[in-house]
Order: C-alpha cells, then structure tokens, then sequence
C-alpha cells in the first residue's frame, strides 16, 4: 500500500472523480508508467463511502486476485473490517475503485484484480493505492 497527503483535501476528492484521478496522476507522475497514469484519466470510479459496504466492496476486490485460490470471502471480509472502526464520519475511510484499471504494469508477472483500489482515510489525511497480486 502506498500512500500520499494530497494536496487537495480529502473531502473534495471523495466526491469528485475528476479531481481524484488527477491528484492521482500528479501524486505518480515520474513514479508509475505513463501508460498507468494515461488510464487513470479515463477510469470509471465506483465509490464506497460508508465503511460496511466499503469492507464489502474490497472483499470482492480481494478475491478477484485468484477467487478460489487463497482464502474465501468470510476471511478476505475479515481483513477488511477496518474500514468500519472509526465510529466519527469524520474519520471514516472511503474505497474508490478506479475499473479497469489494473495494477500488471507495477506488478508484472502476477495475477491481479481488474480495479485500482485507493483509500481515502479521513482520519490521517491520507490516501492509499493498495496494490495485491498473486505469484501463483
């Protein structure tokens, strides 16, 4: 997981595609291919602002790695829960799927989901793109 305080705060980029995707692009520009930073501008993102359907939402986005192949979707929830502990929306964490945008180009040579996944956590200021892959 990588992660940046972007310059723009967090509540207009969790309502804003536009200005997601390009503090998205100017916080890897010279980081991450120019391809990758390309189809940031052009991904859909679906979002997840409450932290039960967001721990959902990346769940799915877990077993999309391999489905069956290395934990089931009870554990996968399980590792997810921490979307819902802050108790202050405030602080709440937010998932953004940016679809059809994959992570192969900075995970070559493993399996990964078809969605960038970033987080916006309220509390810290931050942001993450979480990167999994499977060496399978």
């Amino acid at each position: 997981m990588r992660g940046w305080k972007p310059d723009e705060p967090l509540e207009l980029l969790s309502r804003d595609d536009g200005a997601l995707r390009a503090a998205l692009a100017r916080g890897f520009e010279g980081v991450w291919p120019d391809a990758l930073l390309e189809g940031i501008s052009r991904a859909h993102v679906d979002r997840y602002r409450s932290g039960f359907l967001a721990a959902h939402a990346c769940a799915l986005h877990l077993l999309r790695v391999d489905e069956d192949n290395w934990f089931d979707f009870q554990a996968a929830r399980a590792a997810c829960a921490w979307f819902e502990e802050p108790l202050k929306q405030r602080e709440r964490r937010e998932l953004a799927l940016l679809k059809g945008l994959s992570a192969a180009l900075l995970l070559p040579g493993m399996i990964v989901p078809p969605d960038l996944p970033v987080i916006l956590d309220h509390g810290s200021g931050a942001a993450f793109v979480v990167l999994a892959g499977l060496a399978d």
